[in-house]
Order: C-alpha cells, then structure tokens, then sequence
C-alpha cells in the first residue's frame, strides 16, 4: 500500500475520488493507507492522539475490525484525553473485560457512554457494529435516553445518528462490523457534530407489565460565548456560538480553519491545525481533470463558454500554475490572465505542448470558483532516492525522510537507489517534491525505437514521459535495458541496465602510410572500452587527410563506435581531454564540476580514472553513487566527458587525487611531529606509524594533506597522539589524503576512559574511579585490540590483550554498546592520566553525599550530580571539578576546585564562590540568580533572573545568552565582562540610552571597559541598559581644521564629548587635523588612512575609504594621566543630481 502521504495528495495515481480529498501536508504517515481510506479522518485522529498506528510496523491497519473493547480505548481517549485514559483509576461491573481493557470500559462506563450486553457482561472482544459505534459517540454529544421505551432500541440511534450526519461517508448497514477506517471517519463526524442538552418533559411512566411510557425529550443545541466555540463551526443563535464536541474536547487547540493553496496551486477548503502544528488540508473539489496534452479548443469545450465568457469580461481570473509555479503572462494588462489565454480564447485546435508543460504523464486539475478559474498543471518527475534518514537520523522536531534529486520528502517506506515518481510544488520560492510512489520496472531486450517518440520490449510498446531527458535511442536496440515507468505507463527513468557499452575513450592514435600509394593511410586508434580494457583497433572512414588525420579527429576524446569486420567507425562526442584545476566529483552526488560547468551524472555515467599513462593502468566506476571523491591537483587534472540530454555519459579522468575509502575495521593512525618529508621521483609523502585490520604498519601521508589543517596536518602536530580513525581516504597512488575520525554518539561511536580491567563474565570494564570500573561493555568476537606501551610500541590482538590496569587510558569503539576494537595505552604506575571518567553519584545527593564522593575517589578529576540538595556549602577541593545538571536549588559552591553548572536549570539562589567557573547550556529562572567570580560561558545561557559577575567573564565560541523580560546582569566593581559584548546580539546601555561600546565607532559612549552597574534587560533597546550615565573624561583637547581651512560653510568641524565630526566639500583629497592641548600626551589612530605626526592627523580619502552614507570613521587614543578616546567622522558632501532637460 502506499505512504498516507502519497495517498493524500494523489498526484501520480488517475485516481479521482468524489468530494473531498486531503492532501500532502498531512501529520500522520501510515504506509498501509491509501486514499481511497478515510485519510482526513485518520490524519485527525492520528494527530489528537486518539487512534494511533502500529510501534512496530508504522501501519495504521485501516482494514481491522474493532471490537468493543478497543471502540472503549477509542471512546476514553477521545473524551479523556490520551494521558488521562491511560492512567483513569475506577470500576465497573463487567466480568469479562481484560486487564488491559479494563480501565477504559471503566471510564467509559462512568461517563454513562457504554452499556453492557447484561449487568454483568460487556462482550468486548465482539466486534463493534455501526450503530453500537455512534450510540456512544450521540451519548458523548448529550443525546441521553434516545433508545428508552423503544421496542428496538437501535432504531431511535440510528435515525438520529443519520439526522445529523454521523454516519456521513459511511456506507453499510447500522448491523454492519466497523473497522478502524469506518471508526475513524465516524469518529470525526461526531468531533464536528454539535453537542445538546437533553430536556425531559414530564415524566416517564412504568406499567405493571414492565412498559415504559417515556415522557417527550427535547435536544437543545449547545451555544456558548467561550473564546474556543468557533474553531470548528462558527453558526450560533442569539445565546452564542453553537459548541462542536472538538471544540469542547480541546478548547480550541483543534480547529478547523481556511488554508492557503497547496504547493501545486490548488485550493483548499479548508485545514486542520492540532497545537498549532498543521494536519491536513482539505482541497476543493477539481471540476475537471485533463490528462497529458490538450488544444485551446479542449480546454474551451471543458470549460463551457459561460465560464469563458466571464473570463473574457474580467468576471473571472485565470489562474494557471505549472508544477506549483504561477504563469503570468506580464504583456497582458488587466486581470491575470495567463499565456494560456490566446489559446483559449480563440479556441485553438493546435496543442498547448512543452511550450506549456504538457505532455505525456501530466495531469491538469481545474477548479472553477465565483472569481478565478484555476488550471494546475502537475507533471510527474523520475528519480532515485539518493539517501534515507531515519527516526535515528533525524532531530527531535524532524521527521524521517528521504532525499531525491536533492529534495526532501518525509517518508519512512522508500530505500536508497529505489527509482521512485514524484510531482513538484513549490515552498517559499523553492521546489518541493509534492508526493511520491514506486516506479515500477520494465526489463528486457529493445527491439524497436522510433526516437523522441516510442520504443519496445518484448512486443510491448512505451512512450516517453515529457520530463524524460535520458531516453532510450536507436543506439539501445538489441540491448538489454533496465527502464521504469510511471502510473500512466510512460518511461520516466532509466536504470542502470541501459548502461553505455558503446563508448570509448581514445588514448592515442596512430597511422600507417600505404605501400603504393603516399596519399593514403591506414589509421589506428588505442582505445579504452567502458569495461576498463584496452585495445589497439584499426580505423575506418576516418575524415580529413594526411598521417595525422585521427589524431586531429579523435586523439584524447570521447567517442561512440560501431564495428564492422574488425574495423571501427569512431565519432567523437563531448568535450575534448583538458586541464582542469576546478575538477570536483563527490561520491553520492549527482552534480560535479567538470573543465568549469555544471553536469550531472546518474547510476548509468562510466567514469575511467587513469592511474598511469605509462602503466596503462586504469578504473572503471560505473554510477555517481560507487565513483570514489576525486578533485583537482593544481595544474595537472585532466579532464575529458560527453553528455547527452545533459547527462554524462562517460567521463574521463587523469592526473587527479582519487580519494578510495578504506574499508578496515579498525584503523590507527599515531601522531609524529617529528616526520620527514620524503621525496620518491615525482611523489612526496610523510610516513607514519599505523595499525590496520590488526597489522602494524607504516602509511604514506600526501604532502599536500599533511599541510592541510582540514586533512591530514593534526598528525604531525600532535606528537604520539593515537587517532582511532573510522575510514580514511587514499589518492590512486595508496597514499592517505583525509581521514574520518569516530564520533562520540550514534550507532558506532568511541568512548575515551582511563583505567581497563580484563574480560570476565564477558565483558570487559573501563572507568576506574579510584573504588570501582564504573563502566563496562559485551565485545564482539572479532573485536580488535591495539596496544601501545610506555615506550610507543604497538601490539595487536584481540580482546585478551587487555589487562586490568587503574591508569592506563583507553578509546573504546563501540556498535551499539558492544566493542569492536579498543586502543589501550599504558602509563607507568602513579602516572595520573590527563582525563579521567567523572564519578557520578545519584541525582538528589545532598552536600555530605558530594564531600563524601570526592574523598571516596580520589583519583578522579570530576564528580557530577544531577538536582542536587545543597543543603550547606559544598567544597570542591583544589584540582577538581564539581560538575551539577538538572534542577539547581538554592545553595553556595566554593573551595579552591572548578565548579561547573552544566544542562541545568537555576531555581534559587544560587552562589559559586570558586576562583573557576562554568554555565554551561544553563537556565536562570526568572526568581531565581546566580552568583560567580571568574566565570567561562559556553552553549546558550538562557537568563530570565540575575546574574552577578564578580570577576573576569569569557566565552567560548558559539556560546548565546537569551534574555527574559527584566532579567539581570549585575557587574561589580572590579569585574571584567567585555567578553559578553562579543556576543552576537548583546548590546549594553548606560542610564541614558546610549549604547557602550569598547572602543568601536559608533554615535555612542565609547569606553575602555563595561562600567560597574546592574544592567536590566530591555526589551525596546533589545539591549542590557544600566542605572548610571556613563561619562567620557574630560580632557582640555582641541580639534580644529586647517587643511582645507574651517569656513563654517563647506568645511566644518565640530566636537560633541568624544565625538569629532568634520564635514568637506565634494573632491576633497586630504583633510589635517591639529590637535591642541596634546603637550605632554601621544596620539594613535585606529586606522592606516588617518596617519598622526605630533599633533597633526592627516586623513587620506579615497573611494575605497568612504563607506555607503559616503563618510569614513576611526578612532583617536590621546594617552596620558587618562586615556581618552575620541571618534572621529569625516563626511564627504555628495554632489547633487543634475535636472534632467524636458
């Protein structure tokens, strides 16, 4: 079945369903659920947690009957709430209810939604007939008593159920078994059903013989005047907004409401938000659908001449969009009248065709409103899916998907390299695929093609699909191919069995002069064949004249050959052998850079790398996806390729760094800054000392990568430092050009440790704390050991080389928390190791379980604890680290050690008297503060109380700090946080408003420092403004201006504090500056252009110096008792534009 998804928006299928139809910006993905399934319904029920799909397969079952013990987890959840059913404490009288259904029957009893078969039987497991489903759900409504003195009591629910549209979109008798799609539709119905107050008039009377005579009922609709009881329905009467039951249930956090176009242009009805978040829209109904290609003729007779008519009069827009793309035609005034309209218009008999995007597989919706009329066009797409992102891939906010042509599309069915059919949309100005099914796969021999047009397997005959560029060709005929087409039968992608096998690349040529006669030659080509061999061929019909005529038309080009009693007929295609210093091919992407454009490769693309000329050594890749990365060597790469349909064919490549992944287990690689660069004929390389697959060797490092920062260099910076590497990366020489090192998460990752203890019980431990191995994992039975002694030999073996050891550290690897190989380094004894595991203790532990932990276990760096009680004042010793997460209540950390308040959450008052310290991804809550002296931030510090900083501040890089109204920055006196206005975004003001900087130009107070004060978050100034007016000192300086000389017309000077601005004419060159008052102090000046001699200050204005408001600015240090900085302005007048002449 496919993806809900797809189903929904029912692009690819010629499947049109009657009235409504939901489409792809669904939150739920069920593969099971197609869409001829109750898709809105199930979409909604999905989303407010109330009918859910399958944990382990992801299927929604839509098909499975529902018996009355799960229509009562239905009916709980719908009316409770998913949290609150699942956790209902309560009773009822049934006997033969399972215990997982019982706390469900027993709310739904409760609410008197259920009944039993007798007192004391429910008969859960039946199945739940229709009119037994809404029977609870007209009780969820108020419909109370429907069935009271009837003589079948499942008539009255019936009909009332019909009366208000319950069972709209049901089909089936009232007896009729319910599965999970008919339950989820009903279940809808009844959310947009308005609720009622049952009124009884008179009484109900019982006769001897047991009848009941039930006095009248009346069912008044609901109306009320809350904010929530217009989300799904705005109709009322004079007391209020008449109340759905989803308005009810969820207090306007499910509403139903408008909706923009989809992303291929088609109106909405409407859609449904949960929290929110989008569901699902609901399209309008398409009046009429067109398929492929269709005349203005066609269209007009579709759309009648009424509805054409009022286009003409401007009664009508017509709207056309082409894959989601708006076509408007700019050369038409009035209205929106697209290029489709001439057509149209004047009934044209010719086809809209490419020009228009249509053809074959395209499919045209058209919706007809009061105002516009509105054409879709949707074409349908071939791809493969490049690459899959699971749940485990993925962010907590994102859902699986997959990759196609380099857009996503949120899935969990598709694998890579499934060749899949797919529309387009379009998403803030971006194309978006819009839905997605399987192609499906056509193999077998071609026997005929008519190009451009058809072609046939095995009698059958296909067309070609209009966004097909790679098609089948006469070339293909009695090949075998591997194609696949799409819903409508057209080929949309070919696969990798239509492969080139009749391209070669021509290395040399050659020729031979006739015997008799001078003027003529045999030629001779050496060609390299798509499989990798070589061979020498003669030639035939080759075009010019002279003993270098093949040369001139073949040599060092890609050509396409037939054969004919051993000789070749050779025709060169594409581009010619050329150096490439640009030359970039990833492995996995279709798009490369070759001799400076832009192609695209696909699975079919050869690629022949040239190891060596000399050698005749070569590689065959065939697809983008199993070519290794190759790249550029500055001034040698070559590159020769040909394409067709602007796609690469073959592509031919020499002198290049090829990058071959390595594919060993386990890989290391020790650091040496002492490796000499070795010279071996043309090739350069430094040596280093390894471990591969459990065998010590030695690798060659590429000059090039071991000067490389982003490759290879940190070996040779990192001197007898072991880099456990997961892959690394050879040129076509063997030697390493890059490396990939483990990460510390995901499926395979590394642990770094000190201290291993041997297998037993079949595992091995790690983490000596000073007491205990603290940590310990299973391994694999091929799992990998390198060892390395104190004197930097290496060792190899398997898991038994590990020896029980409380120093020596370890980098684990592990696959899903089982080892695979491990790198153990040893350390002499009372050697303490540069890192060690932190000890960490239970969450909640109070100050005496923290002192207790760090005198239990001193040979540990770290003790960690999460909401921790610090009952009294925790000491961290001297050399140590306390690191604290969670929730962190009032309490005081001091001593000579490093605190570290880390992922946490301040909920008090809270003090780090501790010469170091570090938040760290911290949150201070809006009562509560946090108290440090020196103080390292790092992550994002999200403030909504205060902060007091008594020592220096710094942070580490991307560290952000998020303000909450009124939060608080109090800097005391002596305090240093002029690292926090490097912060992106962080701006400080004095009492005034004025902005501090630190000695940047600005029209603000320009300091040394950030001044002593406590600074309130503002949310006007989006800044952190203090208390006091920060003042510059003053100083007795005068500036005047005397090149050109001061006029108070076009040359001005004026000084405002520590503000000069200078205004000059348009044209001015120089302009000097004299400084009085300066005996006894210096000058210096930001900037090159402003060059300071004693008390002059020349300034050289250049186009290059003046910024867009046409002015340049530096600053002025005058040094003497007190430094005193001045900005300086100079402003060039510009000139005026001149009037242009009538």
């Amino acid at each position: 079945m496919r993806n809900l998804k797809r189903a929904l928006s029912l692009a690819l299928a010629s499947v049109m369903l009657m009235g409504m139809m939901v489409v792809a910006s669904s939150a739920a993905s069920f593969p099971d659920v197609s869409a001829e399934d109750n898709t809105e319904a199930i979409s909604v029920l999905n989303a407010v947690g109330v009918m859910l799909g399958d944990k382990d397969t992801g299927n929604f079952r839509p098909d499975g009957n529902v018996t009355r013990n799960e229509m009562a987890v239905i009916m709980s959840k719908l009316m409770l709430g998913t949290y609150e059913a699942d956790s209902y404490v309560g009773s009822h009288p049934f006997t033969d209810v399972p215990e997982w259904a019982s706390k469900y029957v027993a709310a739904c009893y409760s609410a008197g939604i259920i009944a039993g078969r007798s007192e004391t039987t429910y008969d859960g497991s039946s199945t739940v007939t229709a009119v037994e489903a809404a029977a609870m759900m007209l009780r969820a409504l108020g419909y109370e008593d429907l069935s009271k003195g009837a003589a079948q009591w499942d008539q009255p629910v019936a009909a009332k159920a019909n009366e208000i549209n319950l069972f709209a979109g049901l089909n089936g008798a009232g007896n009729a078994p319910m599965n999970r799609n008919s339950v989820a539709k009903l279940s809808l119905n009844t959310l947009q059903a308005t609720m009622v107050t049952t009124v009884r008039d008179g009484q109900d009377i019982t006769l001897p013989d047991g009848t009941t005579i039930v006095g009248s009922r009346r069912y008044l609709l609901r109306a009320e005047n809350y904010g929530w009881a217009d989300k799904i329905d705005k109709e009322g009467n004079d007391y209020g907004t008449y109340i759905q039951l989803g308005e009810y249930l969820y207090k306007g956090d499910l509403e139903k409401t408008s909706g923009a176009p989809d992303s291929q242009g088609r109106p909405v009805d409407y859609k449904w938000v949960y929290d929110t978040e989008d569901v699902c829209d609901v399209l309008k109904d398409a009046k009429h659908t067109l398929k492929n290609n269709f005349s203005g003729k066609d269209l007009y007779n579709t759309l009648g001449k009424t509805v054409v008519d009022s286009i003409e009069k401007g009664d009508r827009d017509l709207n056309v969009f082409v894959d989601g793309k708006e076509q408007v035609d700019a050369s038409k005034a009035g209205g929106n009248k697209t290029n489709f309209w001439t057509p149209l218009k004047d009934k044209s008999t010719d086809k809209y065709g490419d020009a228009y995007s249509l053809g074959n597989g395209t499919r045209t919706e058209i919706f007809v409103s009061e105002d516009a009329v509105d054409v879709c066009i949707i074409n349908t797409f071939g791809g493969e899916v490049d690459k899959v992102y699971t749940a485990d891939d993925v962010k907590d906010d994102e859902k699986p998907y997959v990759l196609v042509d380099g857009m996503k599309f949120e899935t969990t069915e598709f694998q890579e390299e499934e060749v899949v059919a797919y529309t387009k949309g379009q998403k803030d100005g971006k194309d978006v695929i819009a839905s997605m099914e399987m192609a499906t796969p056509v193999e077998g021999e071609v026997t005929k093609v008519t190009d451009d047009k058809n072609f046939t397997i095995d009698g059958e005959t296909y067309e070609f699909n209009r966004t097909l560029a790679d098609k089948i060709t006469t070339e293909n005929v009695k090949n075998e191919v591997l194609v696949y087409v799409d819903a409508n039968g057209y080929m949309i992608f070919k696969g990798e069995a239509a492969a080139s096998t009749d391209y070669a690349y021509v290395v040399a040529c050659g020729s031979e002069q006739d015997k008799y006669n001078s003027s003529k030659y045999t030629y001779y080509a050496k060609l390299l064949f798509t499989d990798g061999t070589l061979e020498e061929v003669t030639l035939k019909d080759v075009t010019g004249k002279g003993d270098k005529a093949a040369n001139t038309a073949y040599e060092n080009k890609i050509v396409t050959y037939t054969e004919d009693d051993g000789k070749y007929k050779l025709d060169a295609t594409g581009v010619k052998l050329t150096q490439d210093n640009g030359l970039k091919v990833d492995q996995g992407l279709a798009a490369m850079k070759l001799a400076g454009a832009d192609i695209s490769a696909n699975s079919s693309t050869v690629f022949l790398v040239c190891n060596d000329v000399d050698d005749a050594d070569y590689d065959v890749y065939v697809g983008f996806k199993s070519v290794p990365d190759i790249s550029a060597v500055t001034s040698k790469s070559k590159v020769a390729y040909a394409t067709k349909n602007g796609v690469a064919k073959v592509v031919y490549v020499q002198d290049a760094s090829v990058d071959v992944s390595s594919d060993a287990d386990m890989i290391v690689i020790m650091g040496d800054s002492g490796s000499k660069l070795v010279k071996e004929g043309s090739d350069e390389y430094y040596e280093f000392k390894a471990v591969i697959d459990g065998e010590v060797t030695t690798v060659k490092v590429d000059r090039a990568a071991a000067n490389d920062a982003n490759a290879c260099k940190p070996l040779r910076d990192n001197d007898k430092k072991p880099f456990v590497i997961q892959k690394i990366k050879e040129n076509n020489k063997g030697f390493i050009t890059g490396y990939t090192l483990y990460t510390t998460d995901g499926d395979i990752k590394v642990e770094t440790v000190s201290g291993t203890r041997k297998a037993a019980d079949d595992v091995v431990g790690f983490a000596y704390n000073g007491k205990d191995y603290t940590m310990s994992w299973s391994y694999a039975d091929d799992a990998k050991v390198v060892y390395r002694n104190e004197d930097g030999d290496l060792r190899t073996g398997g898991i038994s080389l590990i020896r029980t050891d409380e120093n020596d550290t370890a980098i684990v690897v592990l696959e899903k928390s089982k080892i695979i190989g491990v790198f153990v380094q040893e350390l002499a004894v009372g050697t303490k190791p540069e890192n060690t595991h932190p000890v960490e203790i239970p969450s909640g532990s109070d100050a005496n379980a923290i002192d207790k932990a760090f005198a239990d276990n001193k040979n540990t760096d770290k003790v960690a604890v999460t909401d921790p009680k610090m009952d009294k004042d925790v000491v961290v010793p001297k050399d140590k680290t306390l690191v604290v997460s969670g929730n962190v209540s009032a309490g005081t950390i001091k001593g000579e050690g490093t605190a570290e308040v880390k992922d946490a959450t301040v909920k008090g008052e809270v003090k780090v008297e501790n010469e170091k310290a570090a938040l760290d991804n911290v949150t201070v809550e809006s009562s509560a503060s946090v108290t440090v002296n020196d103080v390292t931030l790092s992550g994002e510090v999200t403030l909504n109380g205060k902060m007091t900083i008594k020592g220096d501040a710094s942070i580490e890089a991307g560290a952000t700090i998020e303000a909450g109204a009124n939060a608080q920055i109090v800097v005391e006196e002596g305090a240093n946080v002029d690292a926090l206005a490097k912060i992106e975004g962080m701006k400080f003001f004095d009492g005034a408003g004025k902005e501090i900087i630190l000695k940047k130009t600005r029209d603000t107070v320009v300091v040394n420092s950030i001044p002593a004060d406590t600074y309130t978050y503002n949310e006007d100034l989006k800044g952190w403004k203090g208390t006091q007016t920060v003042t510059v000192p003053a100083t007795d300086v005068k500036f005047e201006l005397t090149t050109p000389v001061a006029d108070n017309k076009d040359y001005t000077i004026s000084t405002d504090a520590s503000v000069v601005t200078v205004n000059v004419a348009e044209g001015t060159e120089k302009v000097v500056i004299t400084a009085k008052g300066t005996e006894g102090k210096t000058i210096t000046s930001s900037e090159t252009f402003a060059v300071v001699n004693k008390d002059t200050i020349t300034v050289t204005i250049t186009e290059d110096s003046l910024g867009q408001d046409n002015s340049l600015t530096f600053t002025l240090t005058v040094k003497g008792d007190k430094d005193v900085v001045y900005t300086v302005k100079v402003v060039v007048a510009k000139a005026e534009a001149e009037e242009e002449a009538p």
